[in-house]
């Protein structure tokens, strides 16, 4: 879908139905993206696996203060669900671990953009964006382990000789900022498409303890696509 989305942008510059942003103009933006995948590594007695699903979206307002740049407000939405299992098999001993991790943020965040018009219908923006939001999360960890003195191989039908959980909540205030690329691709003077392209972002926690990263994600899986009208 994503590659579909770009050609179309290369294949439809040369039209002439186009918007041009003028000063005072208001525009709406929604866009999202919605991921499932999973993925596993290692051999039968030493094995990874990971699965999970996760939701982006975003909405916001922009208004042009001038005709090739604007400011805005957004609300960020992030959604996750993932699932970890890590096992350790031998003839003497089996050890499991199942892991699962929720998570849901709310991003409030103030924008400013400048665009390039590339063609007469197709614009890329450049968006900085700075925010303080809410990060929830909830941590659960399921651990077993199997003893086979005599040898064998594991049952999952004995029972565990230790097992142990471990679940935690927490709630975490994030201070964020990023820089973005997107494009945007109008089909009249007011309606558009926009697909943003990831970016580069630096969040803190943490003040006190310094609980900070910085996060490069261009990964076509997490590209959101959504539609901009111009008010």
């Amino acid at each position: 879908m994503r590659r579909f989305i770009v050609i179309l942008f290369v294949l439809t510059v040369s039209t002439s139905v186009y918007s041009q942003f003028c000063k005072g103009d208001y525009s709406l933006s929604l866009n999202g993206n919605y991921y499932k995948g999973s993925s596993s590594s290692g051999v039968a007695t030493n094995f990874f696996s990971s699965s999970g699903e996760n939701l982006n979206a975003c909405l916001s307002i922009e208004h042009y203060r001038t005709s090739k740049s604007y400011v805005g407000f957004g609300v960020d939405f992030y959604w996750g669900n993932n699932d970890i299992t890590n096992s350790l098999l031998s003839k003497k001993f089996s050890q499991i671990e199942n892991m699962n991790l929720k998570s849901i943020k709310l991003f409030p965040n103030l924008i400013y953009g400048y665009y390039l018009q590339i063609a007469d219908n197709l614009f890329l923006n450049i968006n900085a964006r700075v925010g303080y939001g809410i990060l929830s999360s909830n941590f659960n960890s399921k651990y077993k382990n199997y003893q086979h003195p005599y040898g064998g191989t594991l049952d999952l039908a004995e029972t565990a000789d230790e097992n142990l959980s471990f679940n935690s909540s927490d709630f975490f205030g994030d201070f964020g900022s990023s820089l973005s690329p997107e494009f945007n691709y109008f089909f009249s003077d007011k309606f558009g498409l926009c697909l943003n392209l990831g970016g580069i972002g630096y969040s803190i926690l943490d003040w006190k303890k310094d609980l900070s990263y910085w996060k490069v994600d261009l990964n076509p899986n997490n590209w959101r696509l959504g539609i901009r009208y111009i008010l």
